[in-house]
């Protein structure tokens, strides 16, 4: 028996790219005016989808009226509020389960802030995030052995955080690496996270200065910041960029500064037999992010209560690998290598790229 879910997901920078998924006319409404309706009016959250499996009612994705800004910056209190008021609403409306997506998670602490809750189930997405980033990991490291450019020296920017200190514990756990550097500002953090997860074959070391990612083979980005982050400056020769946030901390920009740097869109899911009745999530057909996938797989367990509160434990990774296997039918894996949302071409991730990213059609 399945658990009825909401996955609480909110505007991104673009208020006018998100309004026009509902209707293309909503596109001509300026962008000023959405932000200071957002900012002003009392409004409430907004069913945005509606997910089905096998023509059945599985879950609905929901919007709460924030932004990047609001949440991070102007008006954390009021998105918090917003963020408690639809869980308020989906749980009287029988949703057993609330997945908190994208920056939802970060101004709920994780989730944490919502762990008092016993009236409805609360999981923060991150440690599905964390094993599908993990996923993709292994295949850079497979696609680029013995080559020129092997990937031996990786950077996780962000590895204090949610889903960066359980990828991080991977990682080191996996003991491929010849080096894990793990980064962010706070350098107590950063060193309590090392002695925890030192010990193994990988060599583990810290740093608050994105300069040294200039030495990496792979970067890989999990930060809580509105805007973008990695510079061309920041990245070596031929490196490998895996960015899993949303909004996405590195910009279009680097594809033309940097074209000999792969740039990989991080935690995405490939899940056959969903339909998405909606405003979408901005991805390809049967393409979700793992944070909302993480909510769907619980969902098809039949999970009741808290999941994945605060940082998620290598035992809440197992567990979500046994449920994919599971319901391995429908795949619950990495989505083929994409980059800005469009497919990379096979072999992409192989060889360094002198002239271009040689991007493929979008699924």
């Amino acid at each position: 028996m399945t658990t009825p879910f909401s996955f609480l997901v909110h505007f991104r920078n673009n208020l006018q790219e998100d309004f026009s998924c509902l209707h293309p006319a909503l596109s001509r409404v300026p962008e000023g005016l959405y932000r200071k309706g957002i900012q002003a009016l009392p409004l409430p959250s907004v069913q945005w989808g509606r997910v089905q499996s096998g023509g059945e009612e599985l879950g609905e994705v929901r919007m709460v009226p924030t932004t990047p800004a609001m949440m991070l910056q102007s008006a954390p209190r009021k998105s918090a509020a917003r963020i408690n008021s639809a869980v308020d609403k989906v749980r009287d409306a029988g949703c057993g389960l609330v997945g908190l997506g994208a920056l939802t998670a970060p101004v709920m602490k994780g989730g944490l802030a919502l762990r008092h809750r016993t009236d409805i189930g609360v999981t923060n997405g991150n440690a599905f995030t964390a094993a599908i980033m993990h996923g993709t990991v292994r295949q850079c490291m497979a696609e680029r052995a013995g080559s020129a450019k092997e990937v031996r020296r990786i950077a996780v920017v962000g590895a204090s955080g949610s889903v960066g200190s359980c990828l991080s514990r991977l990682i080191a756990r996996d003991g491929d690496a010849g080096q894990l550097v793990l980064m962010a500002r706070n350098q107590a953090k950063l060193d309590r996270l090392a002695r925890e997860i030192r010990g193994g074959a990988t060599r583990i070391t810290t740093s608050t200065d994105l300069g040294d990612l200039v030495d990496m083979d792979l970067v890989i980005v999990l930060t809580a910041s509105r805007n973008a982050l990695i510079r061309s400056e920041h990245l070596g020769r031929n490196a490998l960029v895996l960015d899993g946030t949303q909004p996405r901390n590195t910009d279009a920009s680097l594809r033309e500064e940097r074209p000999d740097v792969v740039i990989l869109d991080g935690g995405i899911v490939s899940i056959q037999g969903l339909a998405f009745i909606g405003g979408g999530l901005g991805l390809a057909r049967d393409r979700y992010f793992a944070c909302f996938s993480e909510c769907v797989l619980l969902s098809l367990s039949g999970h009741t209560g808290h999941f994945s509160l605060g940082q998620p434990t290598l035992d809440h990774v197992d567990h979500l690998q046994a449920l994919v296997a599971q319901h391995s039918s429908r795949g619950f894996d990495p989505a083929p290598p994409q980059s800005f949302g469009r497919v990379l071409e096979a072999g992409a991730l192989r060889l360094p790229f002198a002239q271009d990213l040689h991007l493929g059609l979008a699924a």
